[in-house]
């Protein structure tokens, strides 16, 4: 018979070569799976690779407006831009579509004289208000009123008067029939809070929506912010309320041309 000892002894023999057995098993198999996560070189076989660069085509600015012109003289449905215009410095061309819209295609319209702004305008205080079928930009000026006394002994009056100095009037009348005007100055209207608009500086305006009010150009028609529409030739497009100047996400400029007399600044 086995004694408690010697089955202790027979037990505790047993669970060591288990655990020894385990171990060695646990092991190798770990140093296996360590092996095949190795990077395993294989033979490389030189070959000859051929490599194509693509060299986007330099086109100048000439030849793409030759280009153009090829074009319009072989279509029927491309026209050149109404003779209205005059002394022009850029060729503007106009698309005319199936529905009869025109669509704007190339180019700022500049006067022969065309020049930048250098006259004096108000840095601040210009605000503006329609007055008798006109919009006005005017700044607010003090006149000193004087009223003689009533006797010859009274003592005379005097007391300020705040006037309105108005430096630009613009019509407000709408545009009932399209007509192009070249731009004279870079200058191209008046802002809401009474800074000048230069045509270049289409950058600080594009932050702005397609219902966000910007400003007044020089023909009366008010500017607003980016849009999706289809711009006119000159920037415009029609909507309920009548014509409106647009930038788009694409414009280098505000407009490219007035569709009415503008007022000289």
């Amino acid at each position: 018979m086995f004694r408690t000892r010697d089955f202790l002894l027979l037990f505790v023999t047993i669970v060591f070569l288990l655990v020894a057995i385990g171990s060695t098993v646990l092991t190798r198999l770990s140093i296996n799976n360590t092996d095949d996560s190795r990077v395993k070189f294989t033979e490389v076989i030189d070959r000859e690779y051929e490599v194509e660069l693509y060299v986007p085509e330099q086109i100048a600015r000439e030849e793409k407006l030759s280009e153009m012109r090829r074009k319009v003289a072989e279509s029927r449905e491309v026209v050149i831009a109404s003779a209205d215009i005059n002394n022009i410095n850029d060729d503007v061309f106009e698309e005319t579509g199936s529905d009869g819209s025109k669509s704007e295609t190339l180019g700022v319209v500049q006067c022969d004289d065309y020049k930048s702004f250098t006259g004096s305008w108000p840095q601040t205080g210009v605000l503006n208000e329609v007055v008798e079928g006109g919009r006005i930009f005017f700044v607010d000026g003090i006149e000193e009123v004087f009223i003689p006394a009533e006797t010859a002994t009274g003592t005379p009056t005097i007391f300020e008067k705040v006037t309105k100095d108005v430096i630009l009037q613009l019509p407000v009348a709408s545009v009932s029939k399209v007509t192009q005007h070249c731009l004279k100055t870079d200058v191209i209207g008046v802002a809401k809070d009474g800074s000048l608009i230069r045509n270049h500086e289409v950058g600080l305006y594009s932050v702005f929506g397609s219902e966000v009010l910007i400003g007044y150009a020089l023909d009366g028609l008010p500017i607003y912010g980016v849009s999706s529409d289809s711009r006119g030739i000159c920037g415009e497009v029609l909507n309920v309320a009548g014509y409106r100047y647009v930038i788009t996400a694409e414009s280098e400029t505000i407009i490219n041309c007035f569709i009415s007399q503008p007022v000289a600044i």
